[in-house]
């Protein structure tokens, strides 16, 4: 992947991006176009010619090929609403009907994340990545859009998932190797365990999907009885292995509080608030990470 900084008509600043209250960090917000087939150079454009008047645009946007920068880092975008003085960079994720060219695209934004939060380090500033959704849920974004949780939804991601690529050696399957200055190669992760538990997507915590996530814990090393029951050990298990994974410190009480749930909703990328809906979007989220075959936590 090409990473060009448009050198015309680049939007003027609108001052630095401060810490968020009482998080000590900055974010890092994810965006997709939802206009289907325009190109990363297609949005750089039409942000340089129409910053002023439609009064939004991003800092980076990038397709399955390159991406292109129109405005600098920590400085304050227009594309998460309240949120954006606390935004070191946004980006949009474009979109295609093209199920490759969006995988690749995908691909390319970890990429183009971990170069942007490498880049934020070097100035002692640290990231938090979040979506647009969550910018607007969690933050006080001030908006009403749900990005990129439909796009990624396609294809089976969330933003939690998103979040691992980032940390991980591995991206997103059947993608094209990207590239950004200097050129990395984009490793594609081995294929979902054909043995992994394919349970239904409902958004239900049942029998079903309890015994799927002891099979997974004791494969991670605990020792629980498979028996589709979130007895006290299951959920002990769950919050040592949410303390590992997150880096918190859950009370490993054997109860499913709001805490736990909180730390679950963080974890697969959904709003936090403490409350197993039926169905939960967390849920399924959780339920979709399973099928995966990939480590959830």
């Amino acid at each position: 992947m090409t990473y060009t900084t448009s050198t015309t008509n680049l939007i003027p600043s609108k001052g630095a991006t401060v810490n968020y209250p009482n998080l000590g960090k900055q974010f890092l917000v994810i965006h997709s176009t939802a206009n289907p087939d325009s190109t990363a150079k297609n949005n750089a454009d039409y942000f340089n010619n129409n910053w002023s008047t439609v009064e939004a645009f991003t800092q980076l946007i990038v397709d399955d090929a390159e991406a292109w920068q129109v405005y600098p880092n920590g400085q304050k975008s227009w594309g998460a609403g309240n949120v954006n003085g606390y935004s070191y960079s946004q980006i949009e994720i474009c979109e295609f009907t093209d199920d490759n060219r969006s995988k690749a695209a995908i691909a390319n934004a970890v990429e183009l994340s971990k170069a942007i939060i490498s880049e934020a380090k070097s100035k002692g500033i640290e990231l938090q990545v979040i979506s647009h959704h969550e910018a607007n849920t969690q933050y006080n974004g001030g908006t009403t859009h749900t990005d990129p949780d439909d796009y990624f939804a396609r294809f089976g991601y969330t933003m939690a998932w998103f979040r691992n690529q980032i940390t991980a050696v591995q991206v997103t399957p059947n993608a094209p190797a990207a590239n950004i200055k200097p050129s990395q190669p984009v490793k594609t992760p081995a294929a979902p365990q054909p043995n992994a538990p394919q349970i239904a997507v409902d958004g239900y915590l049942g029998a079903e999907t309890w015994k799927a996530v002891q099979t997974y814990l004791n494969k991670i090393g605990y020792k629980l009885a498979v028996d589709g029951i979130n007895g006290p050990a299951t959920t002990k298990a769950l919050q040592q292995a949410l303390n590992a994974k997150l880096k918190i410190s859950l009370a490993v009480d054997g109860i499913m509080g709001q805490a736990t749930i909180k730390a679950l909703q963080r974890l697969f990328g959904t709003v936090q608030d403490g409350v197993i809906s039926k169905p939960s979007p967390m849920v399924k989220a959780w339920q979709t990470a399973i099928n995966s075959g990939k480590n959830w936590i």
